[in-house]
């Protein structure tokens, strides 16, 4: 008895449906092919960044899981090479946690990211900020396939406790004063891409700017904290048990550190971070001037 004839016919059909679904997604990349936002050659691995500025990103390993500072004797101060501390974390969030569980920075503050994020965040260059949003998303994405709290490295768990639903993007917000100014949100911008990424719901209406501070620029850390206080209140209603912060760059963690102290008092259970780059303290071997040149959490 011969095949039924749908059965081929159904092969046929999903094969070609299949084959114009790739050429539906590739086209854009046909017409437009990626090409290096920093020094304008072919792009590589479907980014705007060619294979050598590639090579030269700053990933962001050997950090510590809660704050993403560096815990090695190259690229951090020397307590973070003591051998008697536990590789779990820092001795800083040892001593004092910070009030997010986790930190995810994709790369350290320095060459090409401090050009890129600049050109993202103050003048609406949008391929920086779309690279970016690709930088931090491998980032997660490499994090969470290797069980690891911090981007790139299987350094254990975050903390024993119950098992949490995934998170929500809350992009850390601009005051209204700074958004009329600039004209967009860089952390909206960032987080969009992200959520259809990982399938995530977003809510950049959860968290509010209320108070325009000063510029963070130039103050140090415990200058910074006292600025922040109170500039964030939490949106009435439901809260979500998880919570993800994303923004391009932590420099001290202040405003992170703010937004998510506000978060965890209106009942937030756990609150994590993603960003871009992390700044390293000044001094430290690879540091550049994110305090100069980004206006930064």
């Amino acid at each position: 008895m011969p095949d039924p004839v749908n059965r081929t016919a159904a092969g046929r059909v999903d094969g070609l449906a299949a084959l114009f679904g790739r050429l539906r997604r590739g086209w854009p990349a046909l017409l437009w092919p990626p090409c290096c936002v920093v020094c304008g050659g072919p792009g590589a691995g479907g980014r705007d960044l060619c294979a050598e500025c590639v090579a030269a990103l700053p990933w962001n390993i050997g950090a510590c899981p809660r704050c993403a500072l560096p815990m090695t004797p190259q690229a951090g101060p020397d307590k973070y090479s003591d051998p008697g501390f536990s590789p779990r974390f820092c001795p800083d969030c040892r001593e004092s946690p910070p009030p997010f569980a986790r930190t995810v920075a994709a790369c350290r503050y320095g060459f090409p990211l401090d050009r890129l994020l600049p050109r993202f965040k103050f003048h609406a260059d949008l391929a920086a900020g779309r690279l970016a949003a690709q930088l931090l998303g491998d980032a997660v994405a490499a994090a969470d396939a290797a069980g690891a709290v911090g981007a790139f490295e299987a350094v254990g768990a975050v903390a024993a406790g119950p098992v949490l639903p995934p998170p929500v993007l809350v992009p850390l917000p601009l005051h209204t004063a700074r958004l009329r100014e600039r004209g967009y949100d860089q952390a909206l911008e960032l987080a969009r891409p992200l959520a259809r990424r990982f399938g995530l719901l977003l809510r950049a209406d959860l968290l509010r700017r209320v108070r325009a501070t000063a510029p963070q620029t130039g103050l140090h850390a415990g200058e910074r904290r006292r600025n922040l206080a109170g500039a964030f209140v939490v949106r009435p209603g439901p809260l979500p048990p998880r919570v993800v912060l994303v923004d391009d760059v932590m420099t001290t963690g202040a405003s992170l550190g703010e937004a998510a102290a506000t978060l965890r008092a209106a009942g937030v259970a756990q609150v994590e971070v993603w960003v871009v780059a992390r700044a390293l303290p000044p001094g430290a071997a690879g540091a550049s001037d994110a305090g100069g040149a980004v206006q930064s959490a």
